[in-house]
């Protein structure tokens, strides 16, 4: 009896202990709180990265020039036009090549014949009937990134919601190709881009499908009409055929 009431005190003077550190305790973090709060300012604090701008497009640099020849064209005439500022995009004629004048100064006449182009956008139409869903539009070979991102706000501004589905390396001669969305007959938005430097060429987008059936009846009969080899039972089962084509 003894031994558990000298246990119950000492659990009692051991909960009196604790109970009496608890406004120490309190007292401790009041007193270092205005401190740790003084030297915050002075802690280095990782920053928080920051969301990136959306690039806008900006202004037009350059135009289209035609630079003449009197002469045909040869690889080191086509090389040197870059060491005037000039960036060759494909050849017009023998003695004539379409190029952009990065500087916009068809005045170097001192050393080539340059003309400002006056060519515009082709739209190449389909033999189906639209109005089409989609157009694709294929920009001239080799041009600028700078001019192609203008083209891209050209036809943002005509509300065609471009996509790039083609973008080439620097020095590429593929043509750089966007997709967009024409729900409106082609007399509704045509006009706003038909000017728009860069552009060479607009088409709709067709629906592709195999047409075997259609090649086999011209193969038979000259018309699309019917299969009479068919009928005999001529119609390519059981037989393999190896076709290879050097390029």
């Amino acid at each position: 009896m003894g031994c558990a009431w000298t246990n119950l005190r000492k659990q009692h003077g051991r909960g009196r202990a604790e109970r009496g550190m608890e406004p120490r305790r309190s007292w401790v973090m009041a007193a270092f709180l205005p401190l740790l709060l003084l030297g915050a300012p002075w802690v280095s604090v990782p920053e928080l990265p920051t969301t990136p701008d959306t690039l806008e497009p900006g202004p037009l640099v350059g135009m289209a020039v035609v630079i003449t020849l009197d002469t045909h064209w040869t690889s080191e005439a086509w090389n040197s036009l870059r060491e005037d500022g000039m960036e060759p995009l494909r050849q017009l004629t023998p003695n004539k090549v379409l190029g952009w004048d990065m500087e916009a100064t068809p005045a170097l006449a001192g050393t080539w014949d340059v003309t400002a182009y006056e060519g515009g956008a082709e739209y190449r139409a389909a033999l189906a009937s639209g109005p089409f869903a989609e157009h694709r539009v294929v920009l001239e070979p080799r041009l600028p990134h700078t001019v192609q991102q203008r083209v891209f706000g050209v036809l943002s501004d005509a509300r065609l919601i471009p996509e790039w589905i083609r973008i080439p390396t620097s020095g590429s001669p593929l043509p750089a190709a966007l997709l967009i969305s024409t729900p409106e007959a082609v007399e509704w938005w045509w006009p706003s881009i038909e000017s728009a430097p860069g552009i060479r060429w607009v088409e709709p987008v067709l629906e592709t499908k195999a047409r075997n059936d259609v090649a086999a009846s011209i193969m038979e009969r000259g018309a699309t009409s019917s299969h009479p080899a068919w009928l005999y039972g001529i119609d390519g089962s059981g037989i393999v055929i190896a076709n290879a084509d050097s390029g």
